[in-house]
């Protein structure tokens, strides 16, 4: 007899265990939101910082996208990112778009890269007007420009892949991201500071 009451105090307090556990995982539930923010992201190297919208923050990819024509192409989602000089000299400065390999890696599509000359870009700089061509290296520059101490310049970029793409970008994907190179005014060489 000792035994079943036993048996029937673990059943019913399993039950009720298994029920508040239950009722605590809705409550968490319904009053647990998770939404898209607008949150920057800044990069900082010597004077120049790199500020980029939550858009950029994941990277800048094409997967899975038709050709699409230009008028289409501008009109899709941009990546909106700024340059500013924090320093107290001059800085040249020069704006890049690279391959992103370590994307490339995490996604294990390496071997699937979208050849850059299918990919359309509009960029706009600053307030000024769009311009809008194909890629064509691995390694695209953008913008060159010197900004004074305090001075920033912002951008706005829109890739598609381009209307008259053939079947050889199917099953390709483009993983980006946005280089900054920054250089002491009146220098030249970006890679030795000279």
């Amino acid at each position: 007899m000792a035994n079943d009451k036993n048996k029937k105090f673990v059943k019913v307090s399993i039950f009720v265990i298994c029920g508040v556990l239950a009722l605590f995982l809705v409550a968490y539930a319904i009053f647990t939101f998770t939404g898209l923010g607008t949150k920057e992201n800044r990069l900082s190297t010597g004077t120049l910082v790199l500020t980029m919208d939550e858009s950029m923050s994941h990277g800048i990819s094409i997967s899975g996208a038709v050709p699409v024509s230009d008028q289409e192409g501008k009109s899709t989602d941009p990546y909106i990112f700024s340059v500013e000089n924090t320093g107290t000299l001059n800085a040249s400065y020069r704006v890049l778009l690279v391959d992103d390999l370590e994307k490339y890696e995490e996604h294990q599509c390496s071997d699937k890269k979208m050849p850059w000359k299918n990919i359309k870009y509009e960029l706009t700089k600053g307030g000024g007007s769009a311009s809008v061509d194909l890629l064509s290296n691995d390694s695209f520059l953008f913008d060159t420009g010197v900004l004074a101490p305090g001075e920033s310049k912002d951008y706005t970029l829109k890739l598609w892949i381009e209307e008259s793409s053939g079947n050889e970008i199917m099953g390709t994907h483009f993983h980006g991201r946005i280089k900054i190179e920054a250089i002491q005014e009146g220098h030249t060489n970006y890679e030795t500071g000279e």
